[in-house]
C-alpha cells in the first residue's frame, strides 16, 4: 500500500512550519551564521565544530578544544551524538556545514510521520490519521524545545509509544523496541530515560516471568553499551550548574502558556518553570475535557476501566516518572543531606537530570494519542476530521506567537565573514599558533564577556583546529580547570609566555598584563584587537 501522498502532505506542512520558526534557509548544510547567535544553539555547534577536527579515539564522542584543558563530549555539548560521530567521517573532505537545521526539520517531518503510522496502526482511516498527525506536529511543548535541537526529537517517544500500542507481542516489536532504544541512546540522555519505561512497558507483555526479565535487561544493556561508547561515563560527568530538581513541572504546565491568549491566566510555576513547560494547545484542551465528557456515560466508564486495566504498568510507569517531574528542588536537597541508606548514593546517581520537569512529556504525548484514538473510534471518519482540523485551527489562533517568525530575531546576514570575525581571523590567519588562551581565565564565559562575545573567538579557533580556554559547557573537570588556571595566572604574571600561544586580553586587564610584560623580559608586546581586547602575539 503506498502512502506517498499522506508524506508527501507532511512534507509540506513541516516545510512551512519550520520556516516559520527559522527559515528555511537554515536547513542548508553551509548557513552556520544562524547557529552564532550565542546560547545554546551556538554551544550545540561549536560543539560539533572543534570535535569534527579531533583524532579519533575511545570514547568516540570525547575531544578537547572548547573550554581547554577540560575534557568533553558531543553528547555533553547536546550536538547529537547519532549525526556528529558519524559525519565525523566526512568532515576532513568538506568544508564548514551544519546539520542542526536539517535535524529540527527532520524532527517537526517525523513528528507527523511517526505520529500518522501510530494513529493508522490503531485501525484509524487514513485521512484521520494524517489530520491527527498535523495535530501532534503542532504540539506546542515541540516549538519551545527549538533552542535545544537535540530534545526537539519528541517523535522518538511516539514511536515508543507505536512499539508499545502493536496489537500482538511479536518478534518484529522486539526487533523495532531494541533499534528505539539504541536510537534514542544516541540523540540525548533525557530522551533516553523517557522512552525506557515505555519500552519496558512492551517488554513486560512477554509470556513468562524470564522472558520480561530478559527483555528488560536487553533494554538496560543496550543503553548502557551505547552510553559508554559515546563518553557519557567519564570523570567530568559532574555538573556545575544548581542540582538535582532545580527545574521541575508543575500541575498546571498542560494548561498554562504567556502566549495563550485565553489560558495566560492560569496558575503556573513562576520560578524555573520554563524547562518543565508542556504546554498542550488550547485546541488539546478543549477536546480532552470534551472527551472526557462524553466518557461519563456507565458503558463507557467500564469500557474505560478495563483499558486501565490492560495498560496499568505503562500508566504506572508514567504516573512514576510525571510524580518525579512535579518533584521540587528542596526534596533533592533533603535527600542529599539525610542520613537515610543509600540517599546520596541515589542524589548522585540522578544529578545528572536537573532539569526533571522534562519527563513529564510522556504523560503530555500519552493524554494526546489516547484522545486521539479515543476520539476516531467514537465518531465517524468525517465527524474526527473536522474536529480535529478545528482544534488545530484553535490551536494556532491562541498562540500564534508559538508557531511564527521565531527567526525574525535571528541575524540571518553573513556574519563569519563580518570585521569582527576578520579582526580575529588575522590574527591566527598564519597557522603557528596551537591555542587562544584568555587572561583571565575562567570556565564560565560570562566572567568578562557581553553576554555570548565569546563564539566569534571560538568559532574562529575551531576553524583554525586551537584549542580555546573559553566558552560554555554544562559540565567541566573542575580541578583540571582550575589547576590550569593557577598555572596560567603563574606564567602570565612572570611573563613566560608559550610560543604556540596567543594570548587574548580583555580591556579590563590590559593594564594589569602590559606591567606584567614590562618586568619580564619575554620581548612579547601587547597590540589592539579591536575596542574591546588586545592581544599578546
Amino acid at each position: 500500500m503506498s502512502f506517498y501522498p499522506e508524506v508527501l502532505f507532511i512534507l509540506g506542512v513541516s516545510a512551512i512550519l519550520f520556516h516559520l520558526q527559522l527559515d528555511i534557509s537554515s536547513v542548508l548544510p553551509q548557513n552556520v551564521d544562524f547557529l552564532l547567535q550565542g546560547k545554546d544553539w551556538s554551544q550545540h555547534f561549536l560543539g560539533w565544530h572543534f570535535y569534527r577536527s579531533t583524532p579519533w579515539s575511545f570514547p568516540l564522542g570525547d575531544f578537547t578544544g572548547l573550554l581547554y584543558p577540560s575534557p568533553t563530549n558531543v553528547g555533553y555539548t547536546d550536538s547529537i551524538p547519532l549525526l556528529a560521530i558519524p559525519l565525523k567521517v566526512i568532515a576532513p573532505f568538506v568544508g564548514t556545514f551544519q546539520y542542526i537545521g536539517a535535524w529540527v526539520f527532520g524532527s517537526i517531518f517525523l513528528q507527523g510521520l511517526v505520529g500518522f503510522f501510530l494513529l493508522y496502526q490503531m485501525k484509524l482511516s487514513r485521512v484521520y490519521s494524517l489530520v491527527g498527525a498535523v495535530f501532534l506536529q503542532l504540539s506546542p511543548v515541540l516549538f519551545e524545545r527549538f533552542d535545544h535541537p537535540a530534545l526537539t526529537a519528541h517523535w522518538i517517544i511516539l514511536l515508543a509509544f507505536w512499539v508499545y500500542l502493536q496489537n500482538k507481542y511479536t518478534v518484529r516489536g522486539i526487533l523495532f523496541s531494541g533499534f528505539t532504544m539504541v536510537l534514542v541512546s544516541w540523540i540525548h540522555p533525557y530522551l533516553t530515560v523517557m522512552v525506557f519505561p515505555i519500552l519496558c512497558a512492551y517488554a513486560l507483555r512477554a509470556p513468562g516471568w524470564k522472558s520480561k526479565i530478559a527483555l528488560c535487561i536487553m533494554l538496560v544493556v543496550l543503553v548502557v553499551i551505547s552510553w559508554y561508547a559515546i563518553g557519557y561515563f567519564t570523570p567530568y560527568a559532574t555538573s556545575n550548574m544548581p542540582g538535582l530538581g532545580h527545574y521541575t513541572a508543575h500541575w498546571s504546565t498542560f494548561f498554562y502558556s504567556p502566549e495563550s491568549r485565553l489560558l495566560y491566566r492560569v496558575p503556573h510555576q513562576a520560578v524555573q518553570g520554563f524547562e518543565g513547560s508542556s504546554f498542550m494547545g488550547l485546541g488539546a484542551v478543549l477536546g480532552i475535557v470534551g472527551i472526557l465528557v462524553a466518557n461519563l456515560g456507565k458503558e463507557r466508564v467500564i469500557i474505560l476501566r478495563k483499558q486501565l486495566k490492560d495498560h496499568w504498568i505503562l500508566l504506572l510507569f508514567i504516573g512514576l516518572m510525571s510524580l518525579f517531574a512535579m518533584t521540587r528542588y528542596p526534596v533533592f536537597d533533603f535527600i542529599k543531606t539525610s542520613e537515610i541508606p543509600g540517599a546520596l548514593l541515589a542524589h548522585k546517581l540522578f544529578t545528572t537530570f536537573r532539569a526533571t520537569g522534562r519527563f513529564i512529556w510522556i504523560l503530555h504525548y500519552g493524554i494526546l494519542i489516547a484522545f486521539l484514538i479515543t476520539l476516531g473510534k467514537r465518531v465517524s471518519k468525517k465527524v474526527g476530521v473536522g474536529i480535529v482540523s478545528v482544534l488545530c485551527v484553535i490551536t494556532i489562533v491562541d498562540a500564534p506567537s508559538i508557531f511564527g517568525a521565531r527567526h525574525n530575531d535571528l541575524k540571518l546576514e553573513p556574519q563569519v565573514g563580518s570585521q569582527y570575525y576578520e579582526n580575529i581571523r588575522s590574527v591566527v590567519s598564519d597557522g603557528q599558533y596551537t591555542h587562544m588562551i584568555f587572561y583571565p581565565s575562567a570556565p564560565n564565559k560570562r566572567t568578562f564577556f557581553e553576554d555570548d562575545d565569546y563564539v566569534p573567538f571560538a568559532y574562529i579557533a575551531a576553524e583554525n583546529e586551537m584549542g580555546i580556554n573559553i566558552g560554555y559547557l554544562a559540565r567541566v573537570y573542575d580541578k583540571i580547570f582550575k589547576d590550569f588556571d593557577a598555572a596560567l595566572t603563574k606564567q602570565i604574571r612572570a611573563g613566560e609566555l608559550n610560543d604556540n600561544y596567543v594570548y587574548i586580553i580583555p580591556k579590563t586587564h590590559k593594564q594589569e598584563v602590559e606591567k606584567y610584560l614590562e618586568n619580564s623580559s619575554a620581548g612579547r608586546e601587547l597590540l589592539q584587537l579591536n575596542d574591546n581586547f588586545w592581544y599578546i602575539p
